[in-house]
Formats: structure tokens, sequence, C-alpha cells
């Protein structure tokens, strides 16, 4: 039962490394931050804040002439700094998911089956 215990107590640690690393990336912001409506138009969000206006730059739906509605997601240390603002998106969030999760999971199976693989052998 100590190998299965050594791999999980390893994949643990790497799932907290990786969940300190996606909470500190760009797009970490989309779990920790504030999320605000915006509108997008030929490149522009606008958005406003605790009614203050704001701009940002949207490369990914420069072509769309007509106004739609999208998500940002502000840094809770820094609502009113741009730079640090991130449009939702919904594969960068799966994929921070998933990164973090996995690791869990794969911690979480390794207990499990070293315990039911222990039980066995009693």
């Amino acid at each position: 039962m100590e190998w299965p215990l050594g791999v999980a107590a390893v994949s643990l640690l790497v799932g907290v490394l990786m969940l300190v690393l996606v909470v500190k990336s760009h797009s970490g912001v989309q779990w920790t931050g504030i999320g605000v409506h915006g509108q997008s138009e030929a490149g522009v969000v606008t958005y406003s804040y605790q009614g203050q206006g704001y701009t940002l730059t949207d490369d990914s739906h420069k072509t769309y002439a007509t106004p739609h509605r999208v998500t940002v997601w502000l840094s809770r240390s820094h609502p009113d700094d741009t730079s640090q603002a991130f449009l939702a998106n919904g594969i960068a969030r799966w994929t921070d998911f998933s990164i973090v999760a996995v690791w869990f999971l794969v911690a979480a199976g390794f207990v499990i089956g070293g315990l039911i693989h222990h039980r066995r052998f009693l």
C-alpha cells in the first residue's frame, strides 16, 4: 500500500502547485475576480465598473460589426486596471479547471485503489 500513497502524495503536491499556477496566471482572474458585463463591437469592449467607463480591445472579435454581450473579469485587487482585465473565455476556464482537477483525481484514484488492493490481500 505504500507506493500508491506515495504516488497520491506526489499527485496532490503537483495539484496544489497547478492550483497556485492557475490562480496566479492571467486567466486565473476568471476564478478569483469580479465579473462585469460589457459590449463588444468591432474589436472594442466597453464596460463600466462602479459608475466608471472602461474600454479594452477584443482581438478575437474584430470582424463582428454587431454589438454583442461579453463578460469581463476584473482583478479584485485592482479592478480599475484594464491591463489586468480578462475577457471571459470558456475554453481557458475549463482548461484551467482540468489542469488542476486531473491531479486531484489521480491522487484520489491512487488512494482508493491502494486501499482496495490492500484490503483484498489482508
